[in-house]
Protein backbone atom coordinates (compact mmCIF):
# COMPACT_ATOMS: atom_id res chain seq x y z
CA UNK A 1 0.00 0.00 0.00
CA UNK A 2 1.12 3.42 -0.42
CA UNK A 3 2.24 5.24 2.76
CA UNK A 4 2.12 9.14 2.92
CA UNK A 5 6.12 10.34 3.15
CA UNK A 6 6.51 13.12 6.05
CA UNK A 7 6.86 16.78 4.86
CA UNK A 8 9.81 18.84 5.42
CA UNK A 9 9.92 22.12 7.08
CA UNK A 10 12.26 24.78 5.93
CA UNK A 11 13.52 28.03 7.14
CA UNK A 12 14.27 30.85 4.74
CA UNK A 13 16.25 33.49 5.23
CA UNK A 14 16.19 36.49 3.03
CA UNK A 15 17.91 40.12 2.67
CA UNK A 16 18.70 42.07 -0.58
CA UNK A 17 21.72 40.57 -1.32
CA UNK A 18 21.75 37.03 0.34
CA UNK A 19 18.59 34.40 0.66
CA UNK A 20 19.49 31.30 3.09
CA UNK A 21 17.19 28.29 3.16
CA UNK A 22 17.84 25.31 5.89
CA UNK A 23 15.70 22.02 5.72
CA UNK A 24 15.05 21.84 9.26
CA UNK A 25 13.86 17.67 8.86
CA UNK A 26 18.17 16.78 7.58
CA UNK A 27 19.88 19.97 8.80
CA UNK A 28 21.19 20.82 5.75
CA UNK A 29 21.66 24.87 5.10
CA UNK A 30 22.44 26.37 1.79
CA UNK A 31 22.79 30.35 0.97
CA UNK A 32 23.47 32.07 -2.32
CA UNK A 33 22.56 35.43 -4.10
CA UNK A 34 19.33 35.69 -4.90
CA UNK A 35 20.11 37.06 -8.76
CA UNK A 36 18.28 34.68 -10.78
CA UNK A 37 17.93 35.05 -14.66
CA UNK A 38 15.38 32.91 -17.13
CA UNK A 39 16.40 30.37 -18.89
CA UNK A 40 16.46 29.61 -22.62
CA UNK A 41 13.13 29.20 -22.82
CA UNK A 42 12.25 31.76 -20.53
CA UNK A 43 10.01 29.54 -18.38
CA UNK A 44 11.96 29.13 -15.43
CA UNK A 45 14.52 30.83 -13.50
CA UNK A 46 18.50 29.63 -12.39
CA UNK A 47 20.69 31.22 -9.91
CA UNK A 48 22.53 34.03 -12.01
CA UNK A 49 26.06 33.36 -10.44
CA UNK A 50 26.82 36.91 -11.16
CA UNK A 51 26.32 36.56 -14.71
CA UNK A 52 23.80 39.68 -14.97
CA UNK A 53 20.83 38.54 -13.37
CA UNK A 54 17.70 40.06 -12.06
CA UNK A 55 17.41 40.45 -7.70
CA UNK A 56 13.94 40.28 -6.42
CA UNK A 57 14.54 41.17 -3.54
CA UNK A 58 16.58 44.17 -4.48
CA UNK A 59 14.34 46.98 -3.88
CA UNK A 60 15.13 50.05 -1.54
CA UNK A 61 11.73 50.71 -0.39
CA UNK A 62 9.91 47.48 -0.61
CA UNK A 63 10.38 43.79 0.38
CA UNK A 64 9.76 42.45 -2.79
CA UNK A 65 11.00 44.03 -5.91
CA UNK A 66 10.16 41.81 -8.54
CA UNK A 67 7.92 39.00 -7.64
CA UNK A 68 9.02 36.59 -10.27
CA UNK A 69 12.80 36.27 -10.35
CA UNK A 70 12.02 36.81 -6.33
CA UNK A 71 9.89 33.57 -6.82
CA UNK A 72 12.13 32.04 -9.00
CA UNK A 73 15.66 32.32 -6.49
CA UNK A 74 13.11 30.64 -3.51
CA UNK A 75 11.99 28.15 -5.87
CA UNK A 76 15.42 27.36 -6.98
CA UNK A 77 16.99 27.61 -3.53
CA UNK A 78 14.47 25.64 -1.64
CA UNK A 79 15.50 22.47 -4.54
CA UNK A 80 18.96 23.20 -3.48
CA UNK A 81 18.17 21.30 0.05
CA UNK A 82 14.80 18.95 -0.85
CA UNK A 83 15.44 15.48 -0.24
CA UNK A 84 13.38 14.51 -3.25
CA UNK A 85 11.44 15.89 -6.06
CA UNK A 86 8.34 13.66 -4.84
CA UNK A 87 8.74 15.45 -1.34
CA UNK A 88 7.26 19.00 -1.16
CA UNK A 89 7.80 21.93 1.69
CA UNK A 90 5.29 21.53 4.57
CA UNK A 91 5.77 24.60 6.58
CA UNK A 92 8.21 27.26 5.74
CA UNK A 93 8.87 30.13 7.76
CA UNK A 94 10.38 33.24 5.53
CA UNK A 95 12.57 35.27 7.96
CA UNK A 96 12.75 39.03 6.36
CA UNK A 97 16.25 40.21 7.96
CA UNK A 98 16.03 43.87 6.35
CA UNK A 99 14.73 46.46 8.68
CA UNK A 100 11.93 48.15 6.82
CA UNK A 101 10.41 51.57 8.33
CA UNK A 102 7.27 50.53 10.21
CA UNK A 103 7.49 46.58 9.27
CA UNK A 104 6.04 45.16 6.07
CA UNK A 105 3.06 45.90 4.79
CA UNK A 106 -0.11 43.49 4.52
CA UNK A 107 0.38 43.52 0.67
CA UNK A 108 3.97 42.10 1.31
CA UNK A 109 3.04 40.17 3.78
CA UNK A 110 0.80 38.34 1.44
CA UNK A 111 3.37 38.11 -1.20
CA UNK A 112 6.09 36.86 0.62
CA UNK A 113 3.13 34.01 1.74
CA UNK A 114 2.51 33.79 -2.08
CA UNK A 115 6.21 33.26 -2.74
CA UNK A 116 6.43 30.51 0.00
CA UNK A 117 3.10 28.60 -1.56
CA UNK A 118 5.04 29.02 -5.11
CA UNK A 119 8.00 27.17 -3.69
CA UNK A 120 5.25 24.32 -2.53
CA UNK A 121 4.39 25.22 0.98
CA UNK A 122 1.84 23.97 2.81
CA UNK A 123 1.51 26.70 5.78
CA UNK A 124 3.44 29.44 5.79
CA UNK A 125 4.80 32.13 8.02
CA UNK A 126 6.22 35.58 7.70
CA UNK A 127 8.95 37.27 10.62
CA UNK A 128 9.91 40.42 9.74
CA UNK A 129 12.23 40.88 12.99
CA UNK A 130 15.78 40.96 11.95
CA UNK A 131 18.49 39.13 13.66
CA UNK A 132 19.40 35.49 13.81
CA UNK A 133 16.80 32.97 15.86
CA UNK A 134 17.77 29.60 17.63
CA UNK A 135 16.65 26.41 15.97
CA UNK A 136 14.22 26.54 19.66
CA UNK A 137 13.13 29.94 18.57
CA UNK A 138 12.69 28.56 14.88
CA UNK A 139 10.41 26.10 15.93
CA UNK A 140 8.28 28.57 18.41
CA UNK A 141 7.44 30.68 15.25
CA UNK A 142 6.20 27.91 13.02
CA UNK A 143 4.28 26.09 15.23
CA UNK A 144 3.14 29.43 17.43
CA UNK A 145 -0.17 31.54 16.78
CA UNK A 146 0.00 34.31 14.81
CA UNK A 147 -1.20 37.20 18.01
CA UNK A 148 1.89 34.64 20.41
CA UNK A 149 4.58 36.44 18.91
CA UNK A 150 5.38 40.17 17.64
CA UNK A 151 6.00 40.28 13.63
CA UNK A 152 4.88 36.80 12.91
CA UNK A 153 2.37 36.92 10.28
Amino acid sequence: MFSVLPRDDYYVEVSRDRISVQNLTTGERRERHPAVRADRRGRRFEFANGAGGVNGFGHPRAFIGDFGPASGALNQAVALVRRSRLIGPGKMLLHVQDAYEGGLSEPEVRAAMDLCFAAGARRARVYDQPGPLSRSGIDRLITGQRGDVEGLF
